[in-house]
């Protein structure tokens, strides 16, 4: 996966905004409220203010997420096995290898088998190549492909959930598995493995939209 710039936070404009907003209008009396630490009686007034105000935000967050949420449709899931990601309308994307939903599926699925004329074997370190046609298919629970292949994977899986984050779309769970992420930055940083060794292998997934195989 590539690794993110970084650079040094700068408050933005809107964060100048809401850092330099205050009250321009504050009562003499007010300040003589809350601003006198030897009245407790005062300040216990206004902590039940602060805490009054709270809950109201909270209980008006909390209603725009429940009416935001149903009008989100529910994650889809392809089952487990190929008749039953079928039977679902699941769509086998070969740049996961998983069959996954309508709903989280894009185009660089297309972009990724651009890449180059990838092969698939049925046996490592053989040069059996399985028919291309019957891959994307998703014909196959498991076949051996290059390392090159998988690096490939990471790289469009880590492009696939950075796509979704920034146009606000529910990813598919193969971008959001935190191990699988976590095996590609060990994988990509192996860099005494040829590219075009056939020792890895892929394995048919069902993957749902949202978080988590």
């Amino acid at each position: 996966m590539n690794q993110s710039e970084e650079s040094t936070p700068q408050l933005s404009s809107d964060d100048r905004e809401i850092s330099t907003y205050a009250p321009t209008a504050t009562s003499s009396a007010t300040k003589r409220l809350c601003h006198r630490p030897q009245r407790s009686a005062i300040l216990t007034t206004c902590q039940v203010a602060a805490l009054a105000l709270l809950f109201f935000l909270i209980g008006k967050f909390a209603a725009i997420t429940i009416t935001n949420n149903a009008h989100t449709p529910t994650p889809q899931h392809c089952g487990q096995t190929i008749t039953e990601a079928k039977a679902r309308d699941c769509i086998f994307n070969p740049m996961t290898y998983s069959w996954e939903p309508r709903l989280c599926h894009d185009e660089l699925t297309a972009e990724f088998l651009k890449v180059k004329d990838w092969q698939w074997y049925l046996e490592s370190k053989s040069q059996r190549e399985v028919d291309r046609d019957l891959v994307l298919a998703g014909t196959y629970e498991m076949l051996y492909v290059t390392w090159d292949y998988r690096r490939h994977q990471c790289v469009f899986a880590w492009r696939k959930l950075h796509k979704a984050a920034m146009e606000g779309k529910q990813p598919d769970s193969y971008t959001t598995d935190w191990s699988r992420n976590m095996w590609c930055e060990e994988m990509l940083a192996r860099r005494n493995v040829p590219l075009n060794s056939t020792d890895t292998f892929v394995r048919q997934g069902f993957s749902t939209c949202g978080l988590g195989m």
